[in-house]
C-alpha cells in the first residue's frame, strides 16, 4: 500500500510538471513578437482595395474653362442672331436672341451649364454645343429659336474645345493635343470650315488649319493682336485685331487663301474693352455678311469687313 501510495504521488507530481511546462510555453507565446503581415497586406486599406483596372476618373464639377475664350456668337442670317455667356461646368452660360439684326436683345433660356458653341441647322433650328453639370460634353438642339429644347445628346464629332483641359481639343479624328504653341493656355477659337477643315487661334495670335480632320495642322501667317476669328469656307476668313496701331478699337482683317495672307479691313469700336481678358466675338452668315461683339455692343457689316457700323 505504501509502495502503491508512493506510485501515486510520483504520477501526481509528474502531472503538475506538465501543467507548469505548459502554462510556461503559453506564457512564453504571448509574449513573443507577431511575425509581420505581407507588405502587400500591410500597405492595403480600404479604400484602396479597388482593383487597379479601374476606368480613369471623369473630369471633376471643379474643373473650369478658361475665361479667356472668344466668347460665343451665330448670326444667322441678317437679322437673326445669338450671342452667349461661355460660363463654366459649374454653370454661368447665358443666351440671348436679336430678331433685328443685333439692335435689341432677349434672354433665351439654355439648359447648358456652359456654351463652347452655337450652330444653325435652319432658319429657326439653332445647336448648342456646350458642358453638364458633370463637365461632359454634350449637344442640346432647339426648333423654335430656343424658347424649348431637347437633349442632351452626345456631341458630335466636330472640331471643339474641350470643358476640363487646355491641353486638348475634340476634333472629327477624336481628342488631340492642342497644336497651340502653349497647351497650357486654351485656344482662343476653335471652329470648323467643313466636315474635316478646321481652325484654331492661339493666344499668341497663331493661325493653324488642319484638312485632315485634326490629324496634322499647318501653321498659317500669324496676327498678333488678334483675339476672334470666324471662317465662311476653307479660303475666306477674318480676325478682330485689339491694338494694331491704326483703329481706336478694333480692326478687322481678312484673308482670302486660307490664313497665308491678310489685309486689313474696317474698324469698329471706339476703345477696345477695358478688360484685355474679355474678348470681342466674331461670326458671319455670309461672305458679305458678319456680326462683332464687343464688350456688349453689336456692330455689323454687309461688305465683307470693309465697313462696319454699330447695329440699331
Amino acid at each position: 500500500m505504501q509502495r502503491s501510495g508512493g506510485l501515486w504521488a510520483t504520477v501526481g507530481i509528474a502531472a503538475l510538471a506538465l501543467v507548469a511546462t505548459a502554462l510556461a510555453y503559453a506564457a512564453l507565446q504571448s509574449t513573443a513578437p507577431t511575425t509581420p503581415a505581407p507588405l502587400a497586406s500591410a500597405l492595403t486599406s480600404p479604400q484602396d482595395s479597388k482593383p487597379v483596372n479601374d476606368p480613369k476618373p471623369g473630369p471633376k464639377v471643379s474643373d473650369a474653362i478658361p475665361s479667356v475664350i472668344e466668347p460665343p456668337l451665330l448670326m444667322v442670317n441678317g437679322s437673326l442672331a445669338y450671342r452667349g455667356r461661355t460660363g463654366t461646368c459649374l454653370g454661368g452660360a447665358d443666351l440671348e436672341r436679336s430678331t433685328n439684326g443685333g439692335q435689341s436683345w432677349r434672354p433665351v433660356e439654355v439648359p447648358a451649364s456652359a456654351i463652347l458653341d452655337l450652330r444653325a441647322t435652319g432658319a429657326s433650328a439653332v445647336q448648342v454645343l456646350g458642358a453638364d453639370e458633370r463637365c461632359r460634353t454634350r449637344l442640346w438642339t432647339s426648333t423654335d429659336k430656343g424658347r424649348t429644347w431637347s437633349g442632351p445628346t452626345s456631341a458630335p464629332a466636330t472640331f471643339l474645345r474641350l470643358p476640363f483641359t487646355t491641353s486638348e481639343i475634340a476634333t472629327p479624328s477624336g481628342v488631340v493635343k492642342s497644336p497651340c504653341p502653349d497647351r497650357k493656355v486654351a485656344p482662343l477659337t476653335v471652329a470648323d470650315i467643313s466636315a474635316t477643315a478646321g481652325v484654331v487661334l492661339c493666344f499668341g495670335g497663331e493661325v493653324l488649319t488642319t484638312a485632315d480632320g485634326g490629324a496634322t495642322w499647318s501653321s498659317m501667317t500669324p496676327v498678333v493682336g488678334a483675339q476672334a476669328l470666324a471662317f465662311e469656307g476653307p479660303s475666306l476668313g477674318w480676325v478682330l485685331v485689339r491694338d494694331g496701331g491704326r483703329c481706336p478699337g478694333y480692326e478687322a482683317q481678312v484673308t482670302q487663301d486660307g490664313g497665308a495672307t491678310w489685309q486689313l479691313g474696317g474698324c469698329l469700336g471706339e476703345v477696345p474693352n477695358s478688360d484685355k481678358r474679355v474678348l470681342p466675338a466674331l461670326s458671319f452668315s455670309t461672305p458679305t455678311d458678319g456680326m462683332a461683339g464687343l464688350e456688349g455692343e453689336t456692330y455689323v457689316t454687309r461688305d465683307g469687313g470693309q465697313g462696319w457700323q454699330l447695329a440699331g
